[in-house]
């Protein structure tokens, strides 16, 4: 708890240290977000009734192509939804290093990995899902995965493979510690939303979720005075 308790006040200084911007680029990534999860919805009410129609002997062409449309619908949103999120990860893990950096030059310097955290998304999106449906722990597993590689990535400006691979290294350095901290944060973020969402502040949580599980991962990450060696050399390096 003592270590929780921490990472909340560095995460509290990381946010002070630049809180305008950061606000900035929070309200842009709820203005987009929303913008694209309000066609969700209706995609998904659309594909569950489909899907309720199936019928073993009343099968007809319509309602197959129907749950197909819904479900290749379904995927491109949230592919998008995932991007999205993603994307403004990978801003704010740029004005963590740069805590002078405002949000128009740190969307700029996030946007020259458009197609990397694009790509990162999608395979982020099926590894999962495909995980926690037919495997279960794996699925959780490569859920902590990408939640640190997406920050590597960006960081340390190397491909995705690279980052999943270097992620799975630091993920098992104080195991516990690292998944004790995620899931206590999380937790407490649930119950945020449950008692926000009685005033309709639910936005307020998805803001808060992105930028205090983006903090927390570079924390989790960049406070490992092995991890800063090596980023400090490969940033001479370059």
């Amino acid at each position: 708890m003592n270590n929780f308790k921490k990472t909340l006040n560095k995460i509290f200084d990381i946010l002070m240290s630049n809180w305008k911007q950061f606000l900035i680029v929070g309200l842009i990534y709820l203005l987009i977000f929303f913008a694209f999860s309000s066609a969700f919805t209706p995609l998904s009410d659309n594909f569950s009734k489909g899907f309720e129609m199936i019928d073993g002997s009343k099968m007809t062409n319509t309602i197959i192509k129907m749950v197909i449309t819904g479900l290749v619908s379904l995927s491109v949103i949230s592919i998008w939804l995932v991007f999205i999120n993603n994307f403004f990860v990978g801003v704010f893990i740029n004005m963590f290093n740069n805590p002078e950096l405002n949000w128009k030059l740190a969307i700029k310097k996030t946007w020259k990995f458009f197609w990397r955290i694009f790509g990162f998304s999608i395979l982020q999106l099926f590894t999962v899902v495909f995980g926690l449906i037919f495997f279960l722990l794996p699925g959780i597993y490569m859920i902590f995965i990408f939640f640190f590689a997406l920050p590597i990535m960006i960081n340390e400006n190397i491909s995705v493979f690279k980052a999943i691979k270097k992620a799975k290294t630091v993920f098992k350095q104080n195991l516990w510690s690292k998944v004790k901290i995620i899931v206590l944060l999380k937790l407490a973020l649930c119950l945020a939303t449950i008692i926000l969402s009685m005033v309709k502040a639910d936005g307020l949580i998805t803001l808060a979720d992105l930028f205090m599980s983006s903090s927390l991962a570079y924390l989790l990450i960049y406070t490992n005075e092995e991890v800063l060696t090596s980023k400090k050399l490969t940033t001479e390096n370059e």
